[in-house]
């Protein structure tokens, strides 16, 4: 509550809790599925401590307008880490509970789904990515068809369509230009969430190159939260989770991590250099990735599922 809620709705874009709590289940409902053919799970869990005692009407509230969860045990015994390592399946390695520990929130998204149009394995390849740390040969995924062709002062792109689902983006950065820089540019978000009124397109056939790749990272969000604006939650004097906890001693965020890891392969997706232009040629055109390049996952509303830049393929 206080400064600490609204530091976080700030940052959300929304200007009250109960806008939060409708934004929340618009994506919620908008990208939860498992049918078979599309699998998107989200989830999230708290992790209470069992000698500390917690307002029932909250964890009610986190249950009805946030799908969450709530498990009790022991902090820091192995019985209950091991609980939320099974929880969390592969996401879990390293991640233990300590015995100070007031709460955990964990929550996690599971993404995986075929590719409308599938890569024929037989015209998988080797060839060389100049990645970040050097020259490393993969394999690459080869697929001529026709298709919307996008570009921007900074970046050229194509999607990828997944079945039943949305889309995978792969964002080419111009000669000059960085994969980090169009994580800013405002081209990039204006033609991911507006694509059909984006106007620097053509349809046209599309000889595309893309490596399979499988990448992971492991980030402390922390000086990110801060830097956004969210400073209060970290502070032992200024945080202010009074509507969690009956307990008089002070609770504030200690650790705040985020993990990834996103494949794509022939079938799907499981969450050479080309001369710059600014527009493609007649009726063909080459999009080959064999540099750092941007992509995004985006769900059945078109919402950011996954975002990420591919320094390496593997």
């Amino acid at each position: 509550t206080g400064e600490s809620q609204k530091q976080i709705l700030q940052v959300l874009g929304s200007k009250d809790p109960a806008t939060l709590r409708a934004q929340v289940s618009a994506l919620w409902n908008a990208n939860y599925n498992d049918d078979g053919t599309v699998t998107s799970r989200l989830a999230s869990s708290l992790w209470l401590n069992e000698d500390v005692p917690y307002t029932q009407k909250t964890l009610d509230a986190l249950a009805q307008h946030y799908y969450t969860s709530t498990f009790q045990g022991k902090m820091g015994s192995a019985s209950y880490n091991k609980a939320l390592q099974t929880w969390l399946k592969e996401q879990a390695e390293g991640v233990t509970l300590e015995p100070e520990t007031l709460i955990a929130l964990a929550t996690t998204l599971y993404y995986r789904a075929q590719w409308t149009n599938q890569f024929d394995k037989s015209n998988t390849k080797p060839d060389t990515f100049h990645g970040s740390d050097g020259d490393v040969t993969c394999d690459f995924l080869h697929q001529s068809r026709t298709g919307s062709y996008y570009w921007g002062d900074r970046f050229s792109a194509v999607s990828q369509a997944l079945e039943n689902s949305g889309f995978l983006w792969f964002f080419r950065p111009e000669d000059g230009e960085t994969p980090e820089a169009l994580l800013q540019d405002k081209q990039v978000q204006k033609l991911l969430t507006h694509p059909d009124g984006w106007k620097q397109t053509k349809y046209l056939t599309i000889h595309r190159s893309i490596p399979k790749f499988d990448v992971a990272s492991d980030l402390d969000l922390q000086e990110s939260l801060r830097t956004l604006g969210i400073t209060d939650v970290f502070d032992r004097k200024k945080a202010d989770f009074s509507p969690l906890t009956q307990d008089k001693q002070p609770a504030y965020l200690s650790k705040a991590k985020h993990a990834a890891r996103v494949t794509i392969d022939e079938d799907g997706c499981t969450a050479a250099a080309v001369d710059a232009m600014s527009a493609p040629p007649a009726e063909e055109v080459d999009f080959v990735l064999d540099r750092p390049f941007l992509f995004v996952l985006t769900g059945a509303d078109g919402s950011p599922l996954f975002v990420g830049i591919v320094r390496q393929p593997a």
